[in-house]
């Protein structure tokens, strides 16, 4: 019997800066960030952890071509992990993490005397 992978690899995408210019300095990007969509390798386990290499690509093609050299492999052990899918097994088993960061937001904006609904001011 073929052992079974334990990761499905696939592409996933972020903005990143890939440079500055001060001639596009404006009051929104002070620095002048030069922002593109760059594509990446990434992996998620059967209960539903995600993972992402950190070799950015220009096209989602290139990026897949590189994902499929991984398939049948536990090479995704060697990428960052980047959280978990929503509604999968692992944000089912970590939900308090998100619950507790999305209170401990709350109590900031509290404190700075920021209204936030459902938590009167000081």
């Amino acid at each position: 019997m073929a052992k079974r992978a334990r990761f499905t690899y696939g592409v996933t995408s972020m903005l990143v800066v890939v440079g500055y210019d001060p001639e596009m300095a404006d009051m929104d990007n002070p620095r002048g960030a030069i922002i593109r969509e760059r594509f990446f390798a990434c992996a998620e386990d059967a209960e539903g952890y995600r993972f992402t290499d950190s070799l950015p690509f220009k096209t989602a093609d290139e990026a897949g071509r590189y994902a499929w050299t991984f398939g049948g492999t536990d090479a995704a052990l060697d990428f960052a992990d980047v959280g978990y899918a929503y509604g999968s097994v692992a944000y089912q088993r970590n939900e308090h993490e998100v619950v507790e960061a999305e209170r401990a937001h709350d109590r900031e904006w509290h404190n700075l005397g920021c209204p936030v609904e459902g938590i009167g001011r000081p």
